[in-house]
This record gives C-alpha cells, structure tokens and sequence, in this order.
C-alpha cells in the first residue's frame, strides 16, 4: 500500500531550483516526518509575482483551518467542549487528536500540515510577512511538495506499534 501526502510551502527564495532545494532540505532535516521519498512539483508551485499566489496561499491557510476545526470539532463530539474538560481526558485517540491539533497551533509540521510557513517556520503568515512578500514578490514562491511511503501489506495499522505485553 502507497501512503501519499501534499504540502504547500512558502518558501524565501527567488528562484524555483533553490525553492526546491530548501522544501528537500527542510524534510531532510526534520526528525518526526519521513517519508521514503519527497518529490517537489514545479507545475503546481508559483513565485509570488504570479497573479495566483494570494489565492493560493489563502486556500493552504484554509486548508489547515478546515483540518484544525475538523480536529476540534471531534474532540468535542468524544465529550470534551471546554478546556477545564481536558482535565479527564485519558491517553488514546482523543489525546492524539489534541495533541495534532495543538502542532497545527503551535507551528510544529507534521502529516496533517498541509500548509507551511518556511520563512516563520509556522502554519501562519504575519502580517509583516505579508508586506514583505507584497513589497518583494520576487523573493518568495509556493512550493507544492508530496511524500509518499510504501507500506508493506494492505493493512497499514497492522504495521503501528502496540503496547500488549507478549505472552510467555
């Protein structure tokens, strides 16, 4: 089984190759996501002197909304509405809910990050972010960027850990 997903990157650089290189550089480094190979996809990138790259930067951002609001909705729908109700809440699903929630809040990418901030190394773009792109479009691209990982079988949770004690 093929696991495959896409990000979008803003990225601080004034051409496609070195816009390239620092999404490649950037998963090379980073230590929670791997895949076993990331492939950068010129055709559906864009500098941001091109007309498209507002739109486009608005739907990344929307994008990770709509995941964030999705997280939280379910924690809700599992029980829990308000922060005093984090209190109970046990490790397992819900816990991993939040915690995903909580990278897309606090600038940590991970697999469910569609959308990121290279330059801010945040989900997010400032304001002062947003005038130096207006002012120096030349400098900066979106980077469509998708990882995939084979997965042995055609069940890929048969493959996660477990934390059963083996029976002697």
């Amino acid at each position: 089984m093929r696991f495959e997903t896409e990000h979008l990157f803003l990225v601080p650089e004034s051409t496609w190759d070195g816009a390239s290189h620092q999404v490649k550089r950037f998963f090379d480094r980073t230590i929670l996501v791997k895949y076993a190979s990331i492939k950068t996809n010129k055709n559906a990138s864009l500098p941001a002197t091109y007309d498209d790259f507002w739109p486009r930067l608005e739907k990344g951002l929307a994008t990770n909304q709509a995941v964030l609001t999705g997280l939280l909705d379910e924690i809700v729908q599992e029980g829990y509405s308000n922060l005093k109700d984090l209190t109970t809440m046990e490790q397992g699903f819900q816990s991993k809910l939040l915690h995903t929630a909580s990278h897309l809040l606090d600038g940590f990418f991970g697999i469910d990050s569609y959308f990121f901030n290279l330059v801010e190394d945040s989900h997010q773009v400032s304001e002062r972010l947003r005038n130096s792109i207006k002012n120096q479009p030349q400098k900066y691209w979106l980077v469509e960027a998708s990882g995939a990982t084979e997965i042995p079988g055609e069940d890929p949770f048969s493959h996660l850990r477990t934390f059963e004690t083996p029976e002697e």
